[in-house]
């Protein structure tokens, strides 16, 4: 109350403070019933905001049962409701405090002169704003509701959530431009001259902004061309690492030391992109080098091997899978090992490769071979006199 009645004698001249100092002091029924009112629009607001708050919040609850929808739009509706609320209530108390300073400046022209026109014209417009500034926030965190509800269901199904991701993001910024240019509007701005203007300019912000279109246009891409989903692997350029998030600037990328790294959506559009994470199959690929000392031994062992190929259920028969002969090394005889894993995984695929390298070895080691070691062999001596 002090600091409204301090801005109003602040505004009505030094001399015209004195005088309503003087009624102030002479007017304390009205000072009360101004105090009442004061009062009770605080009261309301709080009241109001405490059970509305209760209410949302209980009916919020139901998101877990068959009225999900309703429960995410109450919920939704909890912070744009308590925002709305004070902010009405914070109007009313100006327009109080304007009454007040009427009353006791009656005669200050100029005073009344500005209360009028914030009473008639300000409170008028900030009211609109108020009821647009609800309305685009409730839409906005109803749409993330929602966002969040359908990732949830395919996340437990197994899904794809880049769709929603991207979409719920386009739909969230255009109702954003949208809620401004009904701002806009209702401030008495011609919206319609704005987007005239614009459209009279695209080419030069379009020229100003070619990175951020850029980024844009490639978010859009990615959603529509799907090279990748939330929680494939990639790899771009030197940056490897899981998926996150497909944003319409940006992508994030989650690296193997669990870095979040940033990548501007327009760098997979000019960059060659690799998804293991959609690879049919892995291949297992390994060279054993045995002695030159266990040469007769290698047609036996070879045949043993290609048996242990052809019994892996985890190999894909329909694949390439052999054992041959890869060549004499400085101090192995070489046997290369080649098969196609259906085990995709990189900890499934991992362990089924430790289990082969160690029959492997058993089988080599059942043979009475041995792997070789790097040697030097050394021919000559020494001639004495």
């Amino acid at each position: 109350m002090s600091i409204l009645l301090n801005t109003f004698l602040a505004t009505a001249g030094s001399t015209a403070a004195d005088d309503i100092v003087e009624k102030i002091t002479m007017s304390k029924p009205e000072l009360l019933t101004v105090a009442i009112a004061i009062g009770l629009i605080l009261a309301a607001a709080f009241i109001v905001h405490l059970v509305l708050g209760l209410l949302l919040r209980h009916i919020s609850k139901l998101q877990k049962g068959h009225l999900r929808w309703g429960g995410i739009a109450a919920s939704a509706l909890q912070r744009p409701l308590a925002t709305g609320v004070w902010a009405i209530a914070a109007l009313m108390l100006i327009d109080e405090g304007l009454s007040v300073g009427l009353y006791f400046s009656k005669d200050n022209a100029d005073f009344v002169s500005i209360a009028n026109t914030i009473h008639n014209d300000v409170l008028p417009v900030a009211r609109s704003l108020i009821i647009v500034l609800v309305g685009t926030l409730f839409v906005v965190c109803f749409l993330k509701g929602c966002m969040r509800e359908l990732e949830d269901r395919l996340a437990k199904q197994g899904g794809d959530i880049t769709a929603v991701q991207g979409l719920g993001g386009i739909a969230v910024a255009i109702v954003w431009v949208l809620g401004i240019l009904t701002a806009l509007d209702s401030v008495g701005v011609n919206t319609t001259a704005i987007v005239a203007v614009l459209g009279l300019s695209s080419a030069g912000l379009a020229f100003a902004a070619k990175d951020l279109l850029g980024n844009f246009f490639g978010g859009i891409m990615l959603l529509f061309n799907r090279p990748f989903e939330v929680g494939d692997w990639v790899q771009i350029d030197k940056v490897s690492g899981s998926i996150e998030r497909i944003g319409l600037y940006a992508t994030l990328v989650r690296g193997g030391d669990k870095r979040l790294i940033w990548i501007p959506n327009m760098k997979f559009t000019a960059s060659v992109v690799e998804n293991p994470s959609r690879r049919t199959h892995r291949r297992f690929d390994e060279t054993v080098g045995l002695r030159y000392d266990d040469l007769a031994k290698a047609p036996a062992i070879m045949d043993e091997l290609q048996l242990l190929l052809d019994g892996c259920e985890h190999f894909d028969q329909d694949q390439a899978h052999r054992v041959r002969f890869g060549g004499y090394g400085d101090s192995t005889v070489d046997i290369n090992l080649l098969a196609f894993s259906s085990e995709t995984g990189t900890n499934e695929f991992s362990a089924l490769r430790q289990k082969l390298m160690l029959q492997v070895a058993s089988i080599i080691q059942n043979h009475g071979a041995d792997f070789a070691f790097p040697t030097i062999t050394v021919d000559g001596g020494c001639e004495g006199p």
